[in-house]
């Protein structure tokens, strides 16, 4: 088994084939985009997952990939050191729920190729390391771009939890069940429990309540809103349920929360 550890404090573009198994561990950020061929990955130990031309998966610092393909099995892959992350893309890989797998629509695997293409000749061109400036806009497009487009209409197992992700996100705030998440992206409830179990080690109420509790201590430390306020703005429904979660996760009350700050 092979072992790449990106090291680099630098922006780094690789095209790469895989023969039998690799294994890929990240001290960045890192994002690949099946190219060519077939095969499996799993993320940090978890099940295989099977991949086709324009899967994909973003992870980052301490997450690893173990990769195998058949002898056409291509990747691209794109390493950024954890500097280049801004406040607003950190926001955004905290909802992405880092490692992030999915699969490109066909139009925008098309554009990947010609975006990477097109961006390894320009670092050729100018033969030296682009600007920050530069690198950090790059690194947002990816992300939007994988983030954004992945195609409803693929077979990831993956794909169908990252939408389930999506609906959760995009509904914390209001009364949504693991019912009513199921129906949104197509399967039955004891489906989706099962994916939760399989890829993620929790239950999707607690994936659910874990986002409303971030949201929520968000709000405790950095505006003067009322307790309770914050509690059914995170989409709890009585204080006290939310008070118990809050002090098992983060090992202190809400309001202690709010007198250190």
């Amino acid at each position: 088994m092979d072992c790449i550890l990106n090291e680099d404090k630098k922006l780094n573009i690789t095209e790469c084939t895989v023969d039998n198994t690799e294994l890929i561990i990240c001290s960045g950020l890192s994002a690949f985009i099946v190219t060519e061929g077939n095969g499996f990955f799993s993320v940090n130990g978890g099940c295989d997952i099977k991949v086709k031309s324009g899967s994909f998966c973003l992870f980052s610092v301490s997450d690893y990939i173990s990769l195998k393909g058949d002898k056409s099995f291509k990747y691209l892959r794109i390493d950024f050191p954890c500097s280049y992350l801004n406040k607003n893309l950190i926001e955004l890989l905290d909802v992405m729920s880092i490692p992030f797998t999915g699969r490109l629509s066909d139009e925008d695997f098309k554009y990947s190729g010609y975006f990477s293409k097109t961006l390894s000749k320009r670092i050729e061109r100018e033969k030296s390391e682009l600007s920050d400036a530069f690198n950090m806009c790059l690194l947002e497009e990816i992300i939007l771009l994988l983030w954004g487009s992945s195609s409803k209409e693929n077979d990831l197992p993956a794909e169908r939890l990252n939408r389930a992700f999506l609906y959760v996100m995009e509904n914390f705030r209001t009364e949504i069940s693991v019912k009513t998440c199921a129906e949104r992206i197509g399967c039955s409830d004891n489906v989706l429990r099962g994916m939760f179990a399989r890829n993620i080690k929790i239950t999707f109420n607690k994936y659910l309540n874990d986002i409303r509790l971030k949201y929520a201590m968000k709000l405790i430390v950095s505006t003067d809103r009322a307790i309770t306020d914050i509690c059914y703005d995170s989409g709890f429904n009585t204080l006290s349920f939310f008070s118990k979660l809050f002090k098992q996760k983060y090992g202190i009350s809400p309001k202690e929360i709010r007198k250190e700050n």
